[in-house]
């Protein structure tokens, strides 16, 4: 049995990863999700957009967290990510949308308002005026629109088109570096965030 140890070892590792994937497989869903858009962003933009992925910044009711944004000259593009199945309900203005996945059903915050947060931190952030600002959605699971969606919501790599389609440089160079310099210079570590989520529930 000695000679065999390395196959129960693999075999051990095996059960230990799939329990692992069992119980963490929405996070891992998400980040992979995460990964494949940023990837995306990367090869298909060039070299005008600038990426920075997995933000934390000060808000006005502490910190907020976000998934991706892309700086270029053609406006500040502030990317929610969601990794959702099956059908997708949803107005423009509605305060929840809903998955609706074989029977069962789940309430979710309106996307647009939970992005329009990021946008509010990060205008008072920089300065800058709201317009330099440009919200992007994206469904990156295997999810179909069952209601008609802006043109800001999209699934897959559609909000690459979306993104090029602004082609009027409204931020200067120094207006880009600046908001670079900002974002980078602010934002805060997951260990803070962490932290201030703990004493967030503490307090409450």
């Amino acid at each position: 049995m000695g000679k065999f140890w390395y196959l129960w070892l693999i075999l051990f590792a095996f059960f230990v990863i799939k329990f692992l994937f069992r119980r963490y497989r929405p996070a891992i869903k998400g980040a992979v999700g995460e990964a494949l858009v940023g990837f995306s962003s990367s090869l298909m933009l060039g070299k005008e957009y600038l990426m920075l992925k997995d933000i934390v910044i000060p808000a006005y009711d502490g910190t907020t967290q976000i998934d991706q944004l892309v700086i270029s000259r053609y406006g500040i593009f502030v990317i929610e990510i969601k990794n959702y199945k099956g059908w997708i309900f949803g107005g423009e203005k509605d305060p929840t949308w809903t998955q609706s996945f074989f029977r069962q059903k789940h309430s979710f915050q309106n996307p647009l308002r939970q992005n329009y947060k990021h946008i509010k931190s990060l205008q008072e952030l920089t300065g800058l005026s709201q317009d330099k600002f440009k919200s992007v959605i994206v469904f990156s699971g295997k999810a179909a629109f069952k209601t008609p969606m802006p043109a800001n919501v999209s699934k897959g790599i559609d909000y690459l088109i979306y993104i090029k389609s602004f082609q009027d440089m409204i931020l200067t160079e120094g207006d880009v570096e600046h908001v670079i310099r900002t974002v980078s210079d602010s934002r805060l570590s997951t260990a803070d965030h962490r932290k201030y989520i703990r004493n967030r529930f503490r307090r409450g």
